[in-house]
């Protein structure tokens, strides 16, 4: 089912610890977020939970994950979106990328760049 167990991160701490890189770079100042990958919305709970209060839009391509994330963080905003295929559906003071989404959108960038090259 759509919970952290799903994700195979080993221990639980470790799927909350995982956010405090992105907490760093989340300035006092950034008001809204948006999350691609969210999964559960995890990093929303960990940015709450160090006091930082900003406007949330999680963004997964797994429909559970998205579902189980709106039921349980209603404060927050969930979607379900291809970014890849659709684009950001809005700007946002911080934009967070899963390190699968970003290794994603760097091979379709890396051959872009190459099927241009070789043309």
């Amino acid at each position: 089912g759509p919970t952290a167990n799903a994700l195979n991160v080993g221990k639980p701490d470790y799927y909350l610890r995982q956010h405090e890189a992105p907490l760093a770079l989340v300035t006092a100042s950034a008001s809204s977020v948006i999350d691609v990958g969210c999964v559960l919305g995890a990093l929303y709970e960990f940015l709450i939970s160090k006091g930082r209060k900003v406007s949330y839009l999680g963004i997964d391509l797994v429909p559970e994950f998205i579902r189980a994330a709106g039921e349980a963080l209603p404060e927050a905003a969930f979607l379900c979106r291809d970014i890849f295929k659709d684009g950001l559906p809005a700007s946002a003071d911080h934009i967070e990328m899963c390190q699968h989404q970003t290794w994603a959108l760097m091979l379709k960038l890396w051959l872009g760049l190459w099927m241009n090259i070789k043309e």
